[in-house]
């Protein structure tokens, strides 16, 4: 499905990678990597500790050179921008709604909605049928390029909820967001997320993203990259929400990063586990493709999958993630 026509590269460095990843002893494979890799249906899995590679396995239409599709992960990266951009003072404060800076989206339930609504998936609209759907077939009908992203927005922001009245899971949410990220920042949403997102990091192989009919980048769900630049994204998010991007952006994503209204969902991002101050996150796809990273350790999990169960995964993570 990586093809010209369906999407687009990212303007990202590329070459051998950075951070650069070395093969772990054999001894610091954790228990129950292989047999989760053996899995039905399981694609690939990379276990990342620091710069070491603890696990990897591939099988079927996954190898390491592959651009592996991340599905809702995208999300994610859209929540991290926002972030930038409130610590830049382009977007002034979360509570401002997002017709502020995109007038075009007032009447719709997104453009009543603030940008923390829309971050924590309450930017109101129809409910959803699935996967961020308000009906079903529209991200097929994107990613086949029969309709497109402009027109789905407008049909799924009236005749529905209020925004900021409970959590509604939408794609749309994150499009209204990457209308105000492109409006703020005066730049196409692939290269915000080039230079603003992707910036310290040095890519094995450029990314692609779909794009609908007109060209228009799907946020919610667009991202394909390497497993291994996957756990480039998860350790340099990690960073950032332990201080490498400034205390700006730490502050916002320790803010985001946390359960809201028993949703288990923070800003664009799925709260795995909270023990203390210690918290784990998950960015996740609709069919098995998950990167869990932290905020304690520079442990990192991506997994790609058709449809499997996360249960076995959830406990990899908890079991080595913790030690």
């Amino acid at each position: 499905m990586v093809t010209p026509a369906t999407t687009r590269l990212i303007s990202v460095r590329v070459g051998n990678g950075v951070p650069a990843f070395k093969p772990g002893e054999a001894a610091a494979e954790p228990s129950g990597a292989q047999s989760l890799m053996n899995e039905k249906g399981r694609l690939a899995l990379l276990l990342v500790d620091g710069e070491r590679i603890v696990y990897e396995g591939h099988r079927s239409t996954s190898s390491p050179e592959s651009l592996n599709m991340g599905l809702s992960m995208s999300k994610t990266l859209t929540g991290i921008a926002v972030g930038q951009a409130v610590c830049d003072g382009t977007i002034r404060a979360l509570s401002d709604q997002a017709k502020v800076y995109v007038p075009e989206l007032d009447g719709l339930s997104f453009g009543e909605a603030s940008i923390e609504d829309l971050l924590l998936m309450r930017g109101g609209g129809k409910q959803v049928a699935g996967n961020g759907q308000s009906r079903t077939g529209m991200f097929r009908a994107l990613l086949f390029q029969k309709e497109a992203m402009r027109d789905q927005q407008a049909e799924s922001g009236k005749g529905g909820d209020a925004p900021g009245k409970k959590f509604n899971y939408d794609n749309m949410s994150t499009q209204s967001l990457v209308n105000v990220l492109e409006r703020v920042n005066k730049q196409d949403y692939l290269d915000v997320l080039a230079l603003r997102v992707f910036s310290p990091l040095q890519f094995e192989k450029a990314p692609a993203f779909f794009v609908d009919k007109e060209g228009t980048p799907i946020s919610a769900g667009g991202l394909h990259a390497t497993t291994r630049d996957w756990a480039r994204i998860g350790l340099l998010f990690g960073g950032y929400w332990t201080g490498s991007g400034g205390q700006c952006l730490a502050s916002y994503l320790r803010q985001g990063f946390t359960s809201k209204d028993g949703s288990g969902y923070g800003y664009q991002i799925w709260i795995h586990k909270e023990t203390g101050d210690r918290k784990i996150v998950r960015m996740a796809g609709a069919l098995g493709q998950h990167v869990y990273f932290n905020n304690f350790n520079r442990k990192v999990l991506v997994t790609f999958a058709n449809a499997t169960s996360r249960k076995g995964i959830d406990q990899l993570v908890d079991s080595w993630m913790f030690n």
